[in-house]
């Protein structure tokens, strides 16, 4: 009685390698999109700032800020879905609170 387990390794093997494979590509295919899509907002931003004279500094922390909020955003989202709970999304910053018409009307009497 021969056993014939080299048959098996192979065919394991191969559906190893395929899998790895597909896995590689899919995120060879994420990656070039998030690079894309970082690209594209780069070139926008400097598109709608044209004229405007500001530093680097001050677009690389624009790109943070815009980036956190994304950030959260998704953490949100995931903890929603993970949850299984339909919740509305706060705002993490308060908006400041709104004038009354009354301050924002001119005295007519003076």
């Amino acid at each position: 009685m021969q056993n014939d387990d080299t048959g098996f390794q192979a065919q394991e093997k191969r559906q190893a390698k395929s899998c790895l494979s597909v896995f590689l590509t899919v995120m060879l295919i994420l990656f070039s999109l998030a690079i894309a899509a970082a690209a594209g907002v780069i070139v926008l931003d400097s598109i709608m700032l044209r004229g405007e004279e500001h530093t680097l500094s001050w677009r690389v922390k624009r790109y943070k800020v815009a980036g956190q909020f994304i950030w959260y955003d998704f953490k949100e989202q995931v903890s929603r879905m993970f949850s299984g709970e339909e919740q509305s999304v706060s705002c993490p910053v308060e908006p400041p609170e709104s004038e009354s018409e009354s301050e924002l009307e001119p005295d007519s009497g003076q």
